[in-house]
């Protein structure tokens, strides 16, 4: 990602030489704490380190090319999560099976529809008559910690977060609004 928008990035004074080995001594010092014990990550950044999200993204920006080269009619992604959308089973199973192959150590899970709803983020989609229908969301196994107060972020982040949760809640369609009000507030 250096080589392909350096250019356009506030590199605050440090050239490629130098943040490549700032980067690689980060990851090489990946300790944290869980339940009151502290572990240090083998590979990759654990979730809620202010690396992870671009970590995330130039992975991520990696796997782009060869998924857009099979023409798939809508491809969306944050973060680490992508939305694909193929005319057909095996155009996905293809597009599935490309991301896959990006890293030995990486493998990305995919979701299926539910009663008629994908879930993609924390907003599941539907599609109706020709109108995509949109409804807050939340994992099962979720455990509504969406940023740990005691995480790294900047605190602007956390307030964001809860913020663009309540906001999704109450843009979303009048038969869903109620439905994604009441599960915002549980999390809240």
């Amino acid at each position: 990602m250096l080589d392909a928008h350096g250019q356009s990035m506030e590199m605050y004074g440090l050239s490629r030489r130098h943040v490549v080995p700032l980067i690689k001594e980060r990851l090489g010092c990946n300790i944290f704490k869980w339940s009151g014990n502290y572990y240090c990550q083998q590979r990759g950044l654990a979730m809620g380190q202010r690396l992870a999200p671009v970590l995330a993204i130039s992975f991520m920006s990696k796997t782009k090319e060869p998924v857009l080269s099979r023409f798939p009619l809508m491809y969306c992604r944050y973060i680490g999560d992508c939305c694909i959308v193929t005319s057909t089973q095996s155009g996905m199973d293809e597009c599935f099976r490309i991301l896959n192959q990006q890293s030995q150590y990486i493998k990305l899970t995919r979701e299926t529809p539910r009663h008629g709803w994908f879930p993609y983020l924390n907003t599941p989609l539907m599609l109706c008559n020709g109108v995509i229908r949109v409804k807050c969301y939340r994992k099962e196994s979720s455990t509504n910690i969406i940023v740990h107060t005691a995480c790294a972020h900047p605190v602007a982040v956390k307030r964001a977060v809860i913020n663009n949760m309540l906001k999704t809640a109450t843009n979303v369609g009048k038969v869903e609004r109620q439905e994604s009000l009441n599960l915002a507030s549980s999390i809240v």
